[in-house]
C-alpha cells in the first residue's frame, strides 16, 4: 500500500506541537529561540499551525485549571518580536526523540487526562446503581426475565425495575436497542430521567445525550412523555421517526429508514443535522483514550454524514475534513480535533 504523503499544513501542524514540547523544555536557550522565530516567519502555514496548537494547548490548560511554568511563548510575542537574525540550517524543529527532555504541560496534562478517563470511566456511583453495563467499545446482548431483548452500546448502563404489572428499565447512561416481547397486561417502559418511552411490543432506539433523550422507532407503535415538562410533553410515533427531547420539554422531530435506527449495532454512526460536539461525544465511546474538542465554533457546526464506528479516528479524520479542522493524534491515546 502506498502511504499517502504528508500535505504541508499536516507537517506544519506536526513541527508546532515539536515546538511547543521543545520551548517549553528549554525557553531561555537563545539558539531554539532564534530558530523557532525563523521557523515562524518562514510560512503563514507555520504560523496559522502554531497559532492552532497554542488554541489546543490553552484550553488543555484551562480545561487542568492550574498554571504551569515555563510556558512556551504565545502568537502575540512572536508577532511583535524583535528579529533575532539568521539560524542557517534549521528551517524545522530538532526532532524531538533525538532530544531528552521532562514531559511537562502540555504532554504531561494530556497523559493525565488520559489516564483519568481510563480510572474513572464510568464512575463508581454508575457502576454500583447500574444492573448491566458495558466498557468503551463494548457491546452486550441481554435477554431480560419477560423475554425482551437488550442491546447496550459502548459507555452505557441500564437499571432494571420489573413488577406484576409494569416493566421498567433506566437508561442510566448511553444508549441501548430494545426488543420488546408483547405483553399487552404488562407496558414496556424504557426512561431517561424525566423522559419515557412506553410501549407493550415493539422494536425502538434510546439515547441519552447531554440535555436530552433521543428515541426512534424502528418497528410497531411507542408513546414518548415527559410530564414534568411546561407544558408536558405527549408524543406518539410512527415507524422510522425519531424524537429528541429536552429536560426542558422542547421536541424535535425527523424521519428516517427504519433500517438506519440504531446503526451502531453495525459499526455505523449516522449523524442528520448533528452538531460536531454530539457527534464527537458519541464517537468517545468507541475510542479507548481521550478526544479533545477544541476551537472556537467548531463543536457546534452541523454535521450530516455515516462514520465509521470500528475506526473512530477516521472518522474524526472525515468530520474535520469536512469543515477544514486539524485532527491530530498526541499520544497513542490522546487525540485533538481543532479549528483553523
Amino acid at each position: 500500500m502506498t502511504e499517502k504523503p504528508e500535505s504541508e499544513a499536516e507537517r506544519a501542524s506536526r513541527e508546532a506541537t515539536d515546538w511547543l514540547i521543545l520551548l517549553q523544555e528549554e525557553p531561555a536557550d537563545p539558539n531554539l529561540r532564534r530558530s523557532f522565530e525563523a521557523w515562524l516567519k518562514a510560512s503563514p502555514v507555520h504560523r496559522n499551525a502554531w497559532a492552532a496548537t497554542r488554541h489546543t494547548a490553552d484550553t488543555i490548560e484551562a480545561a487542568s485549571n492550574r498554571s504551569v511554568e515555563p510556558r512556551a511563548p504565545s502568537l502575540e510575542r512572536e508577532r511583535d518580536a524583535r528579529p533575532a537574525g539568521p539560524h542557517p540550517g534549521l528551517a524545522s524543529p530538532p526532532p524531538v526523540t533525538a532530544r531528552r527532555f521532562r514531559w511537562g504541560f502540555p504532554a504531561a496534562a494530556l497523559a493525565m487526562a488520559a489516564c483519568l478517563v481510563l480510572l474513572f470511566a464510568p464512575d463508581l456511583a454508575l457502576q454500583i446503581e447500574a444492573d448491566h453495563i458495558t466498557g468503551t467499545a463494548e457491546t452486550r446482548s441481554l435477554v431480560l426475565a419477560d423475554g425482551s431483548r437488550v442491546v447496550l452500546a459502548p459507555d452505557s448502563a441500564i437499571a432494571l425495575a420489573f413488577g406484576p404489572d409494569e416493566r421498567r428499565v433506566r437508561l442510566l447512561a448511553g444508549e441501548a436497542f430494545f426488543e420488546v416481547a408483547p405483553n399487552p397486561d404488562r407496558p414496556f417502559r424504557a426512561e431517561v430521567r424525566e423522559v419515557s418511552a412506553t410501549v407493550r411490543g415493539t422494536a425502538f432506539n434510546l439515547l441519552r445525550e447531554d440535555g436530552r433523550a433521543v428515541v426512534a422507532l424502528a418497528e410497531g407503535s411507542l408513546h414518548v412523555e415527559h410530564a414534568t415538562a411546561a407544558p408536558p410533553v405527549s408524543e406518539t410515533l410512527e415507524i422510522g421517526e425519531v424524537v429528541r427531547v429536552t429536560w426542558a420539554g422542547e421536541v424535535t422531530r425527523h424521519a428516517r429508514p427504519p433500517e438506519d435506527i440504531a446503526a451502531w449495532r453495525t459499526g455505523r454512526l449516522i449523524a442528520q443535522d448533528e452538531t460536531v460536539e454530539a457527534v464527537v461525544s458519541r464517537l468517545r465511546r468507541y475510542y479507548g483514550g481521550t478526544i479533545i474538542l477544541a476551537g472556537g465554533d467548531l463543536a457546534r457546526r452541523s454535521v450530516t454524514g455515516v462514520y465509521n464506528l470500528r475506526d473512530p479516528i477516521e472518522a474524526l479524520r472525515a468530520i474535520g475534513h469536512a469543515h477544514g479542522a486539524n485532527v491530530r493524534q498526541i499520544t497513542p491515546w490522546v487525540v485533538v480535533i481543532s479549528g483553523v
